[in-house]
């Protein structure tokens, strides 16, 4: 089954390839610049973002301390340098609600 067919059956969503997000990574307080690590939860973490598709990683970027915002990942991180210079056209947005 294609990946467009997986996540409309999913989530409903028409015409999605691939999902992307960033999560929050507990870790132990590091020894030098801790401040930089603490997330907006006051827990000290790395933001990691991830990409993937029908249950297949694409993408890790694991190296932004938990203080870095997730559009700032996006901004530098590989996954979105990658899928410009393969001319895939890709769009954020904010989705509020529940999936049903």
């Amino acid at each position: 089954m294609s990946n467009k067919l997986v996540f409309h059956a999913t989530a409903g969503f028409p015409n999605v390839v691939a999902a992307i997000d960033c999560t929050h990574m507990t870790i132990k307080s590091p020894s030098v610049h801790k401040e930089r690590f603490v997330n907006r939860k006051n827990v000290h973490t790395i933001n990691v973002q991830a990409a993937w598709d029908n249950m297949k990683l694409l993408n890790v970027v694991a190296k932004f301390p938990g203080s870095s915002h997730d559009a700032f990942i996006w901004s530098l991180g590989g996954f979105n340098f990658a899928t410009t210079n393969m001319g895939l056209s890709l769009f954020r947005f904010t989705f509020s609600g529940v999936l049903q």
